[in-house]
């Protein structure tokens, strides 16, 4: 199997994990798992990303509706999904001040990090995914 594949599996244990998480009475924020863990502010602030981050990945998809685009890989919409997140996790830790430096085990730069690889094993294989798609239309 390869990586890209082991990479998107792990991808759907983890949204399996945090989407059930709650149900359970779990507090799950990585990189910590519990209650108490991160502050409230803290917590606002991945809010707003995550809420920053969705909404753009919907008006992007909107507005390729309405500009006729080809149909896209499956992966697209998590390539775009993550990559938002990339843009608003780095936009919010620039606008609060968080320093990679103070101690990188809770801020918000180690999520950006595994979110920015995660963002450039899906470009990977977006770009396959669209060549088969793409192939056999010329």
């Amino acid at each position: 199997m390869r990586l890209e594949k082991v990479m998107l599996v792990i991808i759907c244990l983890w949204g399996l994990l945090l989407a059930m998480a709650p149900v359970f009475g779990i507090e799950f924020y990585f990189p910590y798992i519990g209650k108490g863990t991160l502050d409230s502010a803290q917590q606002i602030e991945r809010l707003l990303v995550l809420r920053s981050a969705t909404f753009m990945t919907i008006l992007y998809f909107t507005v390729k509706y309405f500009t006729n685009r080809k149909p896209l890989s499956s992966v697209s919409p998590i390539l775009a999904w993550s990559s938002f997140m990339v843009l608003f996790g780095v936009i919010s830790n620039l606008q609060n001040g968080v320093s990679i430096f103070d101690n990188p085990a809770e801020s918000n730069w180690v999520v950006l990090l595994i979110l920015t690889i995660l963002t450039f094993v899906l470009f990977r294989i977006n770009k396959a995914d669209t060549k088969k798609i793409f192939d056999k239309d010329w």
